[in-house]
């Protein structure tokens, strides 16, 4: 489940891990064609061809089938934090599942008990508008007792899990109570209203800023063009500010190449002014390198990097992984710049040598 971080570095990103797998199989060879016959050619058919009908959008969702997956998404998860994880495929998929098997990691590494459900203050089921043929997700917005950020949970219609009609948290984010989230647009039904990742009529397409945003976070130098379109704070400027005092810190002694990009699919709704709320994913590797065998051991100061690595220090090469979700909201077009206000982040995995 999405936390909100302390107002530190938050970077997201990870090294692509692509599996690939194949298997033979023994055929027989083809027969031989037939011998060619001769026969007549075919009369053109004078019969009017009617068009191929367009397929039928799937069902429209309703509140109450939204709240009846949350509520089953509650149930699953506290079922597989109860069993250290296990089972936390049957609740969720994609990147959302790797960073919360992440994070049950980091918790059982510092010893630590499963953490109780959280009480449920308040939900809000935002379903969207969608064209035919795309496929079906939601967005649930909760509160919780003891925390006083706002967590968005984005469902998606899968075929696999145990879920109601197979729907699964596949991303999220926890925004900060001092963030102001806009008002969404709906329609005469009450329906929200998706926005495509590449949608113009904005200051930048939801791809384009995810694009940027990951640029930012992997240039050795402030990024000009995201600076256009990012408004400044701590999951932007802040975020590469400290990358560029990590790079000083280690001058001379290791160097540091840092490869962030976006990630899988784009959830996007509009806003009643015309804007988008956009959540989107980036996925990083940070790889250090000893100038030379004289360079200092290299040990993780930030706290998760510090418990994967397990007290461990790094004489050659080091890599950290990490991704998350980012939550923004782009403004419509004008001069204003997007803001990026909320983010479920994790370390993933530490090697090196």
């Amino acid at each position: 489940m999405p936390r909100t971080r302390g107002r530190s570095r938050l970077l997201a990103g990870t090294a692509l891990l692509l599996l690939a797998g194949g298997c033979g199989m023994s055929t027989p060879p083809a027969a031989a064609p037939p011998a060619a016959v001769s026969s007549p050619a075919p009369v053109p058919s004078t019969r009017t061809l009617e068009p191929t009908p367009a397929p039928a959008p799937a069902p429209a969702l309703t509140v109450a089938q939204a709240r009846r997956i949350h509520e089953q998404y509650r149930r699953q998860l506290a079922r597989a934090r109860a069993a250290d994880g296990a089972g936390l495929q049957h609740a969720e998929a994609g990147l959302a599942l790797e960073l919360s098997r992440a994070q049950e990691r980091l918790r059982r590494l510092r010893g630590q008990p499963p953490a109780p459900p959280a009480r449920v203050v308040s939900t809000r089921m935002i379903i969207p508008r969608l064209p035919s043929g795309q496929p079906r997700w939601f967005a649930a917005e909760v509160r919780y007792a003891d925390r006083d950020d706002v967590v968005h949970l984005i469902f998606a219609e899968s075929a696999e899990g145990e879920q109601v009609g197979g729907w699964r948290v596949v991303a999220g984010s926890a925004t900060p109570a001092d963030q102001v989230l806009p008002r969404l647009a709906t329609t005469g039904q009450g329906e929200a209203q998706a926005v495509p990742a590449h949608a113009t009529g904005l200051p930048v397409s939801p791809s384009a800023l995810a694009r940027a945003h990951a640029a930012s976070l992997s240039s050795a130098d402030s990024d000009a063009r995201a600076r256009r379109l990012i408004a400044p704070g701590p999951y932007t400027s802040q975020a590469a500010a400290a990358v560029r005092a990590e790079r000083r810190a280690l001058a001379g002694r290791w160097r540091l190449r840092i490869t962030s990009r976006p990630w899988g699919p784009i959830y996007a709704l509009r806003t009643a002014d015309g804007g988008a709320l956009v959540w989107y994913a980036l996925r990083e590797q940070q790889i250090f390198t000893a100038v030379d065998s004289g360079a200092p051991p290299l040990e993780f100061g930030r706290a998760q990097a510090a418990t994967l690595a397990g007290g461990r220090a790094f004489s050659q090469q080091a890599h950290l992984i990490s991704a998350g979700w980012f939550c923004a909201v782009l403004p419509p077009a004008g001069d204003q710049r997007a803001r990026i206000v909320g983010d479920w982040y994790s370390a993933l995995k530490v090697n090196g040598a």
